[in-house]
């Protein structure tokens, strides 16, 4: 994962968050293993974890189930927002 998605991700500006969700979507086989990482590691900013799952909601998850295991994983995270976040995308993805 880059440093670049981490910043982006977690900019105080929502439309520089916004800007690099839309980027993502454009390529989710490559995105998807990014925003996974991202989600899983505990020294990310919270808001760039936020926003990844907010991202694979927008690009689903592939056949292996990359993305579930992710927010699975993201269920035992310290910090509430990222629990309930993983939570309701693992609901709303079931639910597609």
């Amino acid at each position: 994962m880059t440093i670049d998605l981490r910043a982006l991700l977690a900019s105080p500006d929502i439309a520089v968050r916004m800007e690099a969700v839309s980027q993502l979507t454009r390529t989710p086989d490559v995105a998807r293993p990014l925003l996974a990482a991202l989600l899983v590691d505990p020294g990310a900013p919270v808001l760039a974890r936020v926003w990844a799952t907010i991202a694979i909601l927008l690009i689903k998850d592939d056949i292996e189930g990359l993305a579930a295991r992710a927010l699975v994983q993201s269920m035992t995270a310290a910090e509430g927002i990222v629990r309930r976040c993983a939570i309701d995308a693992l609901g709303t993805l079931k639910e597609d």
